[in-house]
């Protein structure tokens, strides 16, 4: 009785040792879905961008129901696992999105976001430049940012998909002048 009293008081893994391993992942699964992270959105950004903190998170999908806070013009956010994936993936979408207004023609970003190439027509509406001046670069920002990085900066490279000149050169948060 008493061997059979510690069978069932470990719970029978020797019988079954997947079964207790797999709720053991379900249950630490679950707490890193659950965990709440902060994330800063310096007031750099807001600066590149031309917009407010408080703008911000009203007019972000997947933001707009979470807890937020302002502090010396940055927004600190607090979210979850999944609304970080799921805004991560609406910053994707919203690449694709300006990629496809702008007429840009590819886009190559490195693994860490921080250096991109904008392929891009020479002879673009002002919008088009806009958009791979300072909307493209800002996207790929807030990837950093949303991945952790505190300190943000885009690489950025525009040039001619026809001639592969470089139309614009710089690194966001600086300006990035338009051609």
């Amino acid at each position: 009785t008493l061997l059979l009293s510690a069978l069932i008081l470990t719970g029978c893994s020797s019988n079954n040792p997947k079964s207790n391993n797999e709720n053991t992942k379900a249950e630490i699964k679950q707490e890193t879905e659950n965990q709440i992270e902060k994330i800063t959105i310096p007031k750099s950004y807001f600066d590149f961008v031309g917009t407010k903190p408080e703008d911000f998170v009203g007019n972000t999908k997947s933001l707009k129901n979470i807890n937020n806070s302002i502090e010396n013009e940055s927004i600190i956010l607090e979210v979850d696992s999944k609304t970080k994936e799921d805004y991560l993936k609406e910053i994707d979408e919203s690449i694709q999105t300006f990629k496809e207004i702008a007429q840009i023609e590819d886009i190559e970003a490195n693994e860490k976001n921080d250096d991109i190439v904008i392929s891009i027509p020479k002879d673009s509406t002002a919008v088009s430049k806009l958009h791979a001046t300072t909307g493209i670069p800002a996207l790929y920002g807030q990837k950093q940012i949303f991945e952790g990085k505190t300190e943000w900066s885009v690489k950025v490279k525009v040039i001619d998909s026809k001639t592969n000149e470089t139309l614009a050169e710089g690194t966001a948060p600086n300006r990035i002048e338009m051609w």
